[in-house]
């Protein structure tokens, strides 16, 4: 379940860092392209469809469903409270910077 919820947090991190605010929050004066904006978006559901299959590989469906809507749940509100009180602390965002932003320069 920890990785479920790792790959959860770093889908809707990637979800959320999608939208023109929430990128200016992380990094101020950089510009948010489409091409970026589609990658973005791309792998946060790619991320999320990832947790979301191995999640249901449970025992019961039932009970892998009830962790998914857990884990996205409290993932979500992490994301949303470290944009609200700390938009850097956001632990996908080094990696993120990385890969995608050293390109798209």
């Amino acid at each position: 379940m920890l990785i479920s919820f790792i790959v959860s947090y770093l889908g809707f991190a990637l979800l959320s860092l999608s939208k023109e605010r929430h990128f200016q929050q992380v990094w101020p004066g950089r510009k948010l392209t489409p091409i970026l904006i589609r990658e973005l978006k791309v792998c946060g559901w790619l991320l999320l469809g990832t947790s979301l299959s191995h999640l249901i590989q449970a025992p019961k469906i039932s009970i892998g469903i009830t962790h998914l809507f857990g884990i996205w749940t409290f993932a979500a509100l992490l994301i949303v409270m470290q944009l609200t009180y700390g938009a850097s602390s956001i632990v996908g965002v080094r990696i993120f910077s990385r890969v995608f932003l050293n390109r798209h320069n």
